[in-house]
């Protein structure tokens, strides 16, 4: 008796884990990079901070370069922080329209979340980066 207790105890478990995974929504899995590169202003957003960095490495090697170990350390910290604004500033719009296309193919889809692509997980995931793309497309 408890043999079959325990076998039916097990099948009925078994059964509703298979119901419920059957059931659980996916997750979303994204490339972001190639995302981004699919939006139309990223290559001149991209060029203008690589220019940006380039014009403030060139600043400080010529104005910093014979300065102390603790006056370069200053400047450095003041030029990355200029830097992130920048950057921030010169990517909010693609950035914004790639959050709006991950929401609306993510809604589509019914996903329980999107990640981005190289993230390690366990259940139902589900590539949506060309849908996420072609929606970029369409909102651009």
């Amino acid at each position: 008796m408890k043999n079959k207790l325990r076998v039916l105890f097990l099948t009925v478990a078994l059964s509703l884990l298979g119901a419920v995974q059957g059931f659980a929504a996916a997750i979303g899995v994204v490339n972001i990079g190639k995302v981004q590169q699919q939006h139309k202003d990223f290559a001149r957003a991209q060029s203008a901070y690589e220019q940006l960095v380039r014009n403030y490495r060139n600043e400080f090697n010529n104005k910093y370069a014979q300065k102390t170990p603790g006056e370069r350390k200053v400047k450095v910290a003041y030029y990355n922080s200029q830097l992130d604004k920048e950057r921030r500033s010169l990517f909010r719009k693609i950035n914004g329209d790639i959050k709006a296309s991950l929401e609306i193919v993510a809604k589509e889809k019914s996903l329980a979340g999107v990640v981005i692509q190289g993230t390690i997980l366990e259940g139902h995931v589900l590539d949506i980066t060309n849908e996420v793309c072609s929606k970029l497309q369409s909102i651009q």
